[in-house]
């Protein structure tokens, strides 16, 4: 009997609401087309019946009223009701009913949607709204921006929301697609796809197992943002390269453990596949190589393993990626030779056959337009070939159900041609049998050989530099092309030399030098010393006590078959800054600012050498121009060097160790770099005396010249504009105060027009003496730390301050900033966390790690040290008479030697600053003071 009674209501109810929405279909059959929506309060009241009937279990009634509203939002305009009902409503019913109203519907997104997003705050409604975005086939293109700009935020925001973020990531991998698919350009899009792209691939990196829909869905939308975003190249390379450096990287580390993420392991190599697919088509822009050859051969080894998964998905998803990388799979044999096995495989699915016959003809096609390029074919080649052609005999009778692809592979081999000697050489092989060998070496060495070689200087130089490197790295011996027969000694003397006269020809050191040029300028400039010095404004300079114009000077000494160039002068008059600036002429091709005629690669060398002087050279090139672990032969290093195709910048060589000093000696006949720069606080006529060089001396900058050198600086960087006139004659007007009447050097200049700027943005007051901008450049370094780690300023200063003193207080060359080792560091600094300490300073790029071992460290800028140090100095001798009157013993012992006072004037002239800006505070004895007042005076102080 309460069966019957509870049966009975529910019965009752749903007869009487399909009744009621029979009544409304007919009802607004009649209404529709004749009232306005917005005229007509009974529809919309309608309308929210039918949403509370959705909120019934009944299936039946349920798919009624979708399908009436589905008609009433066909004729009337009812789409903001039910989206905010879809987006507010509490019943999980209602809002998929609503769902369903809109599923299929291949509309444009609503604003109502855009809207929503854009205003609302509330995470649930937020979410709702994605999902929506999500799950509806809407058309995105139109709108792609705007959606990408929310989608942008709610990723950096919402990391704890996986609901949120399945459905961003589902949502952002639709809109890449669809632009995609309807060839949309990148041309007017306002979306920082960087950005996104950065989001992503930290999402890629969550681990916890409730991420899993985030991460695959994550590793989807990577893949289709990386094919648009390649295809688009022109639009935006930066983008694209970030797709090959990080993107490929990042899915590169979820290719693990298929059993136990098949899903995220799956959509990686989709989208690797789609990524590679656009790299390696044969029209494509190639990006810059930064390890990507690693990493592809890595997950080349990955996808081999998904190979033998028990998961098709997997399985074919494996091979459409290794497909994709076509060429570089031909490499490894024993992908092919997995990828063949699989394909006669009998237990294996045939979605996954075709998937892995498709891999197959690709890899094929890709070796012949390789071939078809380079006419021949590589070693790495043969084995994968052979595999290749074996596979369709593997399959059986039962399975030549592939006979498309079998057909493709076979086609694609059969266009692939095997090297054959040619016809002329078989003949001279034949000759050569028959008669004398003298004969033919006296025709190649006479007539052929030279001949070739000439065409080959003519119309690729390069190659002989190429042919000659991979002689010397395989050590294949020369009578190898006569089939093994032996040739005299004297034979291969002249063969050798008759090479030399064409292989080292300024045509083909000419083309080396262009081909790593490109690389060489974008990796100079992210060198330390080179960064830092990005802002170069021309001084006036001496050159042998005459005023000088510094282009022209320059262009003079490199016009000599052996150009020496000495720029010396005190720490911080730009020496190091005119080394790169010169570096980056020489670099530019330009004809009216190059000292050169021909293009050169720049080495700075900064450090002690820890072996010879040509080995230091040779790993400095090689790490600018990327050259990886092959070597360039001493060879080609001493004719680079030779004729003036490299540039040897030797920094702070009066500040490098005897030993060094001694092997960068010009003055021996075995020194063969012939365009050299010395930067030096030394005249250094003693070492260079007997050498033809041209000496440079940067002048400091006369107060009288303070104004325009710090206009043309701030014009440089960008930031003249956010002065005022009046702001701007101030700080001028300070400097000079600081100064007083004696000349300032550049770095000086340079730090307080720093500090200019951040005056204006952090209200600020403007140092008042030269230790305090000191002290204030470490505030602004210090300033962009993070405030969960951020140190304050004054431990900062302290430590600077130590590790100042301990650089300069070396008995090797007191009173110098030299380096010193990380033992002496620490132990100076004290305390547990000293390391810590030591590392936040270099972050900071106060001091920096040198040495093949990383062992020691130095000061990034010399003044800076100086001041610091002098700093430490007033603090710990204080009223200390002894300790002063030791320090000033020592003084004068060190300007008793011969290089001196000239070589630690900088530290004289810093603890003269340091002592009528500080002397008071740190209560010098009065005799002492009058002796600080009376140190060596420097330049118009």
């Amino acid at each position: 009997m309460s069966k019957n009674t509870s049966f009975f209501p529910t019965f009752s109810l749903n007869i009487v609401a399909r009744l009621a929405i029979v009544l409304l279909c007919v009802s607004s059959s009649l209404m529709i087309g004749d009232i306005s929506w917005g005229t007509n309060s009974c529809q919309k009241k309608d309308v929210n019946t039918l949403l509370k009937c959705l909120s019934q279990d009944d299936e039946i009634l349920r798919d009624d009223v979708i399908e009436l509203l589905k008609q009433i939002r066909k004729s009337e305009n009812a789409d903001p009701l039910l989206l905010e009902a879809a987006l507010t409503n509490k019943k999980l019913l209602v809002r998929s009913g609503v769902k369903q109203v809109f599923e299929n519907t291949n509309e444009e997104v609503p604003e109502h949607l855009i809207t929503t997003l854009k205003d609302t705050k509330d995470a649930t409604i937020r979410r709702r709204a994605i999902i929506l975005l999500s799950q509806i086939n809407w058309k995105m293109e139109s709108k792609s921006d705007e959606i990408m700009k929310q989608l942008s935020q709610d990723l950096n925001k919402n990391k704890t929301d996986v609901t949120l973020l399945r459905n961003a990531t589902y949502t952002i991998g639709k809109i890449y697609q669809e632009l995609y698919q309807k060839n949309v350009t990148d041309e007017n899009s306002n979306t920082d796809t960087s950005k996104i792209i950065i989001h992503l691939t930290e999402l890629l990196k969550f681990s916890n197992p409730k991420y899993n829909n985030v991460v695959q869905n994550t590793a989807d939308a990577l893949g289709k943002i990386c094919q648009y975003k390649i295809k688009n190249i022109n639009q935006n390379k930066e983008e694209a390269q970030l797709c090959q450096d990080e993107v490929i990287q990042g899915l590169n580390h979820k290719l693990v453990d298929p059993k136990k993420n098949t899903s995220i392991f799956r959509s990686s190599a989709n989208s690797l596949k789609l990524i590679y697919q656009k790299l390696y088509e044969p029209d494509s822009k190639k990006l810059k190589d930064k390890n990507i050859s690693r990493v592809t051969n890595e997950i080349i080894t990955k996808l081999s393993k998904g190979l033998y998964e028990q998961d098709a998905h997997v399985q074919g998803n494996s091979a459409n990626a290794l497909g994709a990388l076509g060429i570089e799979v031909a490499k490894q044999e024993s992908s092919v030779e997995k990828l063949t096995e699989l394909w006669a495989g009998k237990k294996v699915e045939e979605n996954v056959k075709r998937k892995v016959g498709s891999a197959l003809v690709k890899i094929a096609n890709n070796i012949e337009i390789y071939t078809r390029k380079q006419l021949f074919i590589p070693d790495d080649f043969n084995n994968s070939i052979t595999h290749l052609k074996n596979a369709p005999d593997k399959i059986t009778n039962d399975q030549k159900s592939y006979q498309y692809e079998e057909l493709q592979l076979k086609h694609s081999l059969n266009k692939i041609t095997y090297r054959q000697p040619s016809i002329i050489w078989e003949k001279i092989k034949k000759w050569n049998n028959q008669t004398n060998n003298l004969l033919l070496i006296i025709f190649i060495l006479l007539i052929l050989y030279p001949s070739l070689c000439s065409i080959i200087l003519r119309f690729k130089p390069i190659w002989l530099i190429n042919i000659s490197e991979w002689l010397l790295s395989y050590k294949l011996s020369y009578p190898a092309i006569l089939n093994g027969r032996a040739i005299k000694p004297g034979s291969i003397l002249i063969f050798m030399f008759l090479f030399d006269l064409f292989r080292f020809h300024p045509r083909a050191l000419d083309a080396w030098v262009k081909k790593y040029i490109s690389e060489a300028k974008e990796r100079f400039e992210l060198w330390k010393t080179v960064e830092q010095r990005s802002t170069h404004i021309p001084v006036e300079a001496t050159s042998h006590g005459k005023p000088v114009t510094i282009t022209e000077i320059l262009k003079e000494t490199f016009e000599s078959n052996r150009a020496c160039l000495l720029i010396f002068g005190e720490g911080g008059t730009g020496k190091t800054s005119l080394a790169c600036q010169v570096a980056r002429w020489v670099m530019s091709g330009d004809c009216e600012k190059s000292p050169s005629k021909h293009l050169m690669l720049p080495v700075l060398i900064e450090r002690d050498l820890q072996s010879s002087l040509l080995e230091a050279v040779e790993g400095t090139l090689k790490n600018l121009i990327d050259y990886g672990n092959r070597t360039i032969s001493q060879e080609l290093l001493e004719k680079l060097l030779e004729k003036q195709r490299i540039l040897v910048i030797v920094d702070n060589f009066s500040g490098m160790s005897q030993n060094t000093r001694d092997l960068i000696n010009p003055g021996i006949g075995s020194f063969c770099i012939n365009a050299l720069i010395l930067t030096s606080r030394l005249d250094e006529e003693e070492k260079l005396g007997n050498i033809t060089k041209t000496k440079l001396n940067p002048k400091p900058i006369q107060v009288n010249s303070l104004s325009s050198f710090m206009h043309s600086y701030l014009l440089h960087r960008g930031k003249v504009d956010n002065l005022s006139d009046i702001e701007f004659f101030d700080a001028c007007k300070q400097i000079s105060k600081m100064v007083g009447t004696r000349d300032i050097n550049v770095l000086l200049v340079k730090l307080f027009a720093d500090l200019i700027e951040n005056k204006i943005e952090n209200r600020r007051d403007l140092p008042n003496n030269i230790p305090d901008l000191m002290l204030q450049y470490l505030n602004q370094i210090n300033q962009d730390v993070t405030r969960d780690k951020k140190v304050d300023d004054r431990k900062v200063h302290k430590d600077a301050k130590i590790l100042a003193w301990e650089c300069c207080r070396q008995t090797v060359k007191p009173f110098r900033p030299i380096p010193i080792t990380i033992e002496d560091t620490l132990k100076a600094l004290g305390g547990d966390d000293a390391e810590n300490r030591l590392k936040y300073l270099k972050d900071l790029d106060i001091i920096q790690f040198i040495g093949a071992a990383q062992d020691q460290i130095g000061f990034v800028l010399d003044p800076l040290a100086e001041y610091l140090a002098c700093l430490h100095l007033l603090k710990i001798n204080g009223n200390n008479q002894e300790l002063w009157h030791n320090l000033l013993q020592k003084l004068q012992q060190a300007a008793d030697t011969e290089d001196a006072p000239e070589s630690i004037q900088g530290f004289l002239l810093a603890l003269r600053d340091c002592y009528f800006a500080k002397g008071k505070q740190a209560n010098i004895p009065e005799t002492i003071a009058k002796k600080l007042e009376n140190l060596p005076k420097i330049g118009n102080g």
